[in-house]
C-alpha cells in the first residue's frame, strides 16, 4: 500500500519488489492501482532507475517486478500494488 505525503505531485516514480528466494512469480498476477505500468526483471541486480531497459513486459523467471507511473498526485492515498508467487 502507498500514499503520496506530499503536497506537491511526484514525477517519473518507481516502485519494485524482488521476487523472494524459493518462489516463482505467479503469472498474471501483479496488482496495480490505475495507472501504473507493471514490468519484470530476469536480473538479479536490475538498474532501478524509471528508464531502465532492464525491465520488461514479460514474467518469465522474473526475480523483480516494478510498478511505474509519470505522475502521482498528492492525493493518492491508501492505493494497493501488489504481486502473488508461488512458494518451491
Amino acid at each position: 500500500e502507498y500514499s503520496s505525503l506530499s503536497n506537491g505531485r511526484a514525477y517519473l516514480v518507481t516502485l519494485y519488489d524482488k521476487i523472494p528466494a524459493n518462489t516463482v512469480y505467479y503469472t498474471n498476477y501483479a496488482g496495480t492501482a490505475g495507472g501504473w505500468t507493471v514490468q519484470f526483471s530476469q536480473l538479479t541486480n536490475p538498474d532501478q532507475s524509471y528508464h531502465s531497459t532492464n525491465y520488461g513486459a514479460n514474467p518469465t523467471n522474473a526475480l523483480w517486478v516494478r510498478w511505474k507511473k509519470d505522475l502521482v498526485y498528492p492525493n493518492e492515498d491508501n492505493r494497493t500494488l501488489y504481486i502473488g508467487v508461488t512458494i518451491n
